[in-house]
């Protein structure tokens, strides 16, 4: 078991010395000693003892009790007092500072000890309350927390079911099939259905957030073939690049790629990848190639790179942090900001994970890592 470590903060070299060779005789640790306020906070955070033993008056502008207030605040180490003054004010500003204990000099080594057994004592108590307290807030957090994601799968399955009604109503309408439609009409009903398509997309966002939070994510591993993946996800998405006329080129190799994986899990990943690589590319094209890793045989990368505005720097670190969306200068803010801190949640899940290179105003390049086999 490790001795206990004191500090010493006495300006009286001698009191300082006695008090040091009687504590160590006692077997106690005494890794450092100070004479005035700003060197006992520097042991303070150089050793973090267990204890500190303060006199009041000390060498220097801070005198004990700033010394201990400063201390008591930023490393919640006890402070026993060891001083001449007996006087009522001295012993209030040493009480104010939140010592544990007051000896006055000249002291018996057995008062010392026993100030020391009692501190470490009363403060051991003292973190295992703060310890229990602290558990028990975090419980009542996650315990919240699991509430709303509750609350959220709920409404998000809840509202599903009405826009999957308007944007079919709208289609049918816009497909003519109950009669004929004047052009504003027409107008109106892309305008009903675009949006519907729009509230879809943050619901669907928000129910897959809160079924990964609350762990209700069901995956099944199996033989895949990678290319067939990428290539249904990619037949989904392209209608989304053809209407800003950006070109998806998808490069693969010509013969199977198995890997051992959720089907479902990585085509949402894809078409994740892909939707934010369009969103944010204006013109020239997004290629998305399927290789195997240079070095490691057992894993594929599957690069999603556009010609799009690029990340700076600054906020490269916090793309995959949950609402957190990119402010661009001139561009609307769109979406949710979940789109990239599921794909990331996802890739976790089936043991993949999701790499990001951009330079700023040339292109980002997204790679998901996948491992061939699985474990499951």
């Amino acid at each position: 078991m490790d001795k206990i470590k004191i500090v010493i903060v006495e300006d009286e070299a001698i009191i300082a010395l006695e008090l040091k060779t009687s504590l160590e005789e006692l077997g106690y640790n005494i890794p450092g000693t100070a004479i005035s306020g700003k060197e006992a906070i520097n042991l303070a955070e150089e050793f973090k003892p267990n204890i500190i033993l303060m006199d009041i008056q000390l060498k220097g502008q801070m005198d004990g009790t700033q010394a201990a207030h400063e201390i008591s605040t930023l490393y919640n180490i006890p402070i026993i007092f060891i001083t001449a003054f007996k006087d009522d004010n001295t012993f209030n500003l040493a009480k104010s500072s939140g010592a544990y204990a007051f000896i006055t000099k000249p002291f018996d080594m057995r008062d010392v000890r026993n100030a020391i057994e009692i501190t470490l004592f009363k403060h051991g108590n003292e973190l295992q309350l703060l310890a229990q307290a602290l558990q028990e807030k975090n419980t009542i957090l996650e315990n919240s927390s699991l509430e709303k994601d509750r609350f959220l799968a709920t409404m998000s399955h809840e509202l599903r079911t009405p826009l999957n009604a308007i944007i079919g109503f709208s289609g049918t309408l816009l497909m003519k099939l109950p009669g004929p439609l004047n052009a504003d009409q027409e107008r109106q009903l892309k305008n009903v259905k675009k949006s519907a398509e729009y509230l879809l997309t943050i619901v669907n966002d928000l129910l897959d957030h809160a079924k990964l939070a609350v762990g209700k994510v069901a995956l099944t591993f199996e033989k895949v073939d990678c290319r067939k993946i990428i290539k249904d996800a990619v037949a989904t998405i392209s209608p989304l690049a053809e209407s800003k006329n950006i070109e998806l080129n998808v490069k693969i190799p010509r013969k199977d790629v198995m890997i051992n994986t959720d089907k479902r899990a990585l085509i949402q990943i894809i078409i994740n990848l892909t939707s934010n690589a369009i969103k944010y590319t204006d013109k020239g094209e997004i290629k998305i190639e399927l290789e195997n890793h240079p070095t490691d045989t057992n894993k594929v990368y599957i690069h999603f790179t556009d010609t799009g505005i690029g990340i700076k720097p600054e906020d490269q670190t916090q793309l995959f942090q949950a609402f957190k969306q990119i402010i661009n200068p001139g561009r609307p803010i769109e979406g949710t900001g979940l789109g990239l801190h599921l794909s990331q949640k996802l890739a976790n899940l089936i043991n993949g994970q999701i790499e990001c290179v951009s330079e700023y105003g040339k292109g980002s390049r997204f790679s998901i890592l996948l491992p061939k086999n699985t474990d499951i």
